[in-house]
């Protein structure tokens, strides 16, 4: 049997694949045409956005649309969210709660790619940052990847910014 393939995108991802088949009992070769989906890895979903809790909504909307350099997309919906970012893409979402961050660790933070990691860090702490450790280099081995430093945002939301010495990652 003779098998040719191509990917045809606009069947939703399937390979046409051309076959030439034996007819019964004829030893005549019939060339078919047959779609066939190949296995792929499907993700459950798409990142939407990532939620920060905070304890003052108009302040982190500064500080964090200042950082990114994103939009609002809405702001204090039902007094408790803001989003930032492009509409139907990557987003942040500032959630208001009563509650103050514990010195607990973060279970989820921010990385942001900058070309300078100690002016980015300055220019963070005058929007109201907290620098929590850095800058430094990963690794230290005299070889890094990355320069990197921990900030704080008001709230006392945890995120790096970082700088790749070796475009690598």
């Amino acid at each position: 049997m003779l098998r040719l393939s191509r990917r045809n995108e606009y069947f939703g991802g399937q390979d046409d694949v051309l076959e030439c088949v034996s007819m019964e009992g004829s030893g005549i070769k019939e060339p078919r045409l047959r779609r066939r989906r190949k296995e792929s890895k499907v993700a459950i979903g798409r990142f939407r956005s990532f939620v920060l809790d905070v304890n003052d909504l108009e302040s982190a909307e500064r500080f964090w649309t200042a950082v990114l350099g994103w939009d609002l997309q809405f702001t204090a919906y039902n007094g408790q969210y803001s989003r930032l970012g492009e509409k139907g893409g990557a987003s942040l979402l500032l959630q208001l709660v009563p509650e103050p961050k514990t010195e607990l660790k973060n279970r989820g933070h921010l990385d942001i790619t900058v070309d300078d990691v100690a002016s980015a860090s300055d220019d963070a702490v005058a929007l109201g940052a907290r620098v929590l450790k850095g800058p430094a280099f990963h690794p230290d081995d005299g070889d890094p990847l990355l320069e990197w430093a921990i900030l704080a945002d008001p709230s006392g939301n945890e995120f790096c910014v970082i700088r790749e010495v070796h475009p690598t990652l």
